[in-house]
């Protein structure tokens, strides 16, 4: 159980953590490789393969969130495909009683993600979520990963949090591990990120330190 008491400052993810991540999933894995197929003449299995080459060589980079890049590389436009995944945007279980929760408690409360803003933007309205946060960061804004401890030293000069009170929530356990080494204290991994998908495990076994959850229901004061 976390002490909420020795934490002032909450920084959480958006998609997988506070969002069902199959909307994501199923955009880039079945809709934009779809699409790809279409558009290069190829088949669906072929066109998975080569998108999947593709998103790795991005993962942990800026790239990775870049919708610009993705419909440049792609040659589709990957907002339009997003609109048609809207109906999967939904709210992970317990979400919504934690966020009340930080705020009975007058916790400081910021999003911090890597999604694009516009993506950000289309996703809380549709979730309903933008009430709850004092302010939100993009990877994009501050044009280094969140895989980068150099990222949170500079989120830490934009809000000025204190480390030793300060508690980030994660599906991402790399991203968790760079936020460690910057100093954040109070590290919390969402196992449970997609819907359709078996929870996560911790890759690293000595990442012990971190508190594995499946829904936030597990740290909310009974």
């Amino acid at each position: 159980m976390i002490d909420w008491n020795k934490i002032d400052t909450v920084l959480l993810d958006m998609d997988g953590t506070l969002l069902d991540k199959h909307h994501d999933d199923h955009l880039w894995e079945f809709l934009v490789p779809e699409a790809y197929a279409r558009m290069h003449g190829i088949a669906i299995e072929q066109a998975t393969k080569e998108l999947k080459i593709k998103y790795s060589s991005a993962k942990g980079t800026m790239l990775w969130s870049d919708m610009n890049h993705w419909s440049k590389e792609t040659g589709t436009d990957i907002r339009k495909l997003r609109e048609n995944a809207k109906h999967l945007i939904q709210v992970h279980p317990h979400t919504i009683r934690f966020l009340e929760f930080l705020r009975t408690r007058k916790k400081k409360v910021f999003l911090v993600t890597a999604a694009p803003m516009d993506d950000v933007e289309f996703k809380l309205t549709n979730a309903e979520l933008k009430e709850y946060f004092d302010a939100i960061y993009s990877q994009i804004e501050i044009n280094l990963p969140k895989e980068s401890p150099k990222f949170w030293r500079t989120l830490q000069k934009l809000i000025d949090y204190d480390p030793d009170t300060t508690l980030l929530a994660e599906d991402n356990e790399n991203i968790l591990e760079a936020a460690k080494l910057s100093g954040i204290k109070h590290l919390v991994f969402k196992k449970a990120s997609n819907s359709q998908k078996p929870p996560k495990e911790l890759i690293n076994q000595k990442n012990t330190a971190m508190t594995e959850i499946h829904h936030f229901d597990e740290i909310i004061p009974r």
